[in-house]
């Protein structure tokens, strides 16, 4: 089962724009500032959200049997080949 985060993400930024509107409308400083770091944080939460379905799409794009037999361990851990222009060290 894929899950689909459209609907946290929509909800988080729909949030988010909630607490900038408030953050304008306060005459309170504190307040201000609250609603505003709380914008912030929905909007690090939508980015979250994002980030996992991202994630996710990727991981199920690709064939699970390869995983079980390690083909994506030993392609992971392979070390990268030399250019002949950089010197060793």
């Amino acid at each position: 089962m894929q899950n689909d985060f459209r609907i946290e993400i929509f909800e988080c930024c729909r949030r988010a724009e909630w607490h900038r509107q408030s953050a304008q409308a306060a005459t309170d400083p504190r307040i201000a500032a609250d609603c505003m770091a709380m914008e912030r944080k929905w909007l690090v939460l939508a980015a979250n959200y994002e980030f996992i379905d991202q994630l996710s799409d990727f991981i199920l794009g690709h064939d699970p049997a390869s995983f079980r037999r390690g083909n994506a361990m030993r392609h992971a851990t392979r070390k990268p080949k030399r250019s002949a222009g950089i010197a060793a060290n």
